[in-house]
């Protein structure tokens, strides 16, 4: 076994034949769940924060115990994370690193420091699962998605109030209207109840995604529906979908329509709202559906227990019907 080890913790590297899986030993994968899926080490479970995710976990500087929040995995597996026994061995293994000290932001690098300096033993494999698929060829399997192998969808999130704390810094950044050559745009309550700016951008619609009321000058003049959501950790989003899309896409099928969709402050609930959204009628991914939010919304950032939800209905959003992936995550969530 080769001795090479960081200096700020005992992080012991391994080649793949050095390998040995018993029952003190957890295999974390951090690869995407899509590579993780076309071939993984036998027994690995998945660790996979998406980039958003990945930002805000430096950012925030979380420790070992605050991790815990990100992880799904069976019972047993989930025990061994969050009481880890004196004996336990955490290996660790992504695409193709050979030294970690060669890298520094990278979730092998900070992650095997974060289980390292909580006291853990704690190694990974030279070279990644590129070294260790040809070496441990027996030992390579592929699997369908399977929430016993998988901690990509952040279940501890979705029951932690946890919100970011960038969100005090951010000003509004005002109406930007996209899809069908600008029928749509996120804005906050004050947007909202600004007739002025409302008349000025012929807004014909407006989702409110707060339990807040409309103004009475609002209610009288416009298309409205409101869907009650609290910006926390706990709020089940999921639920809201089907009728938000309906009215979406009713105002969207009006000829000279113009929606606007607004929460408090038009950062995480309208705009989980409207990336869940773009994810349906757009057939887009997450990723891409926050990504064309956030141009024309640079104050996007749905808060973690949003970005937990939608992660799980990008699952099955695009192989089944509305109904049927609104069920399956509503089922995985409760799961």
């Amino acid at each position: 076994m080769s001795e090479n080890t960081l200096s700020s913790s005992s992080i012991v590297q391994i080649n793949p034949d050095e390998l040995v899986i018993d029952s003190d030993t957890v295999l974390i994968d951090l690869r995407t769940d899509d590579s993780y899926m076309k071939g993984h080490i036998d027994g690995a479970i998945n660790f996979y924060l998406p980039k958003t995710l990945w930002v805000r976990f430096l950012k925030q500087r979380y420790n070992y115990g605050s991790l815990k929040h990100f992880i799904l995995s069976t019972d047993n597996q989930y025990d061994k994370l969050k009481n880890p026994p004196a004996n336990t061995k955490f290996v660790f293994y992504d695409n193709d690193t050979t030294f970690i000290e060669n890298i520094e932001e990278e979730p092998l690098r900070v992650l095997t420091e974060y289980f390292a300096q909580s006291g853990l033993s704690v190694s990974y494999i030279k070279g990644g699962f590129e070294a260790a698929k040809d070496k441990l060829i027996n030992m390579i399997v592929t699997e369908s998605y399977s929430a016993k192998y998988s901690l990509i969808a952040p279940k501890h999130i979705l029951n932690s109030p946890i919100q970011s704390p960038f969100q005090k810094l951010k000003t509004d950044s005002g109406l930007d209207f996209f899809l069908d050559k600008g029928f749509m745009a996120i804005g906050s309550e004050q947007d909202a109840h600004n007739i002025e700016l409302l008349n000025q951008h012929n807004v014909t619609h407006v989702l409110n995604c707060t339990p807040t009321d409309f103004h009475p000058e609002v209610l009288s003049t416009r298309v409205i529906m409101q869907i009650p959501i609290n910006d926390n950790g706990t709020q089940d989003i999921i639920g809201y979908l089907k009728q938000a899309f309906e009215f979406i896409h009713t105002a969207r099928s009006t000829p000279n329509s113009k929606l606007l969709v607004h929460c408090y402050a038009g950062i995480s609930r309208s705009v989980s709202i409207a990336i869940a959204y773009v994810m349906w009628a757009e057939s887009m991914s997450y990723e891409a559906g926050l990504k064309l939010i956030h141009s024309h919304r640079n104050i996007a950032d749905p808060n973690f227990g949003f970005i937990g939800q939608l992660y799980i209905l990008d699952r099955y959003l695009h192989t089944t019907s509305l109904d049927e992936a609104i069920k399956l995550t509503k089922q995985f969530m409760l799961s």
